[in-house]
């Protein structure tokens, strides 16, 4: 996904394949992207009560309509 196809508040997933436990999903409400980012973690999404930096790219956005 293209951070700029994102919008505030929209509700997205992240699987992580990688987790000491298996596959394991996320979600969370994107908040803004990262101008400058450092490494691949290019948006903030508010997870689980705290903000958290994720790859967009790694990213789909949930649709209500399905």
């Amino acid at each position: 996904m293209k951070v700029s196809d994102l919008k505030v508040g929209d509700l997205i997933r992240w699987v992580d394949y990688a987790h000491k436990n298996g596959l394991v999903v996320n979600a969370g409400l994107f908040l803004r992207p990262i101008v400058s980012p450092t490494d691949w973690r290019d948006i903030v999404v508010l997870h689980n009560g705290k903000e958290t930096l994720w790859c967009a790219f790694q990213c789909e956005a949930i649709n209500e309509s399905r």
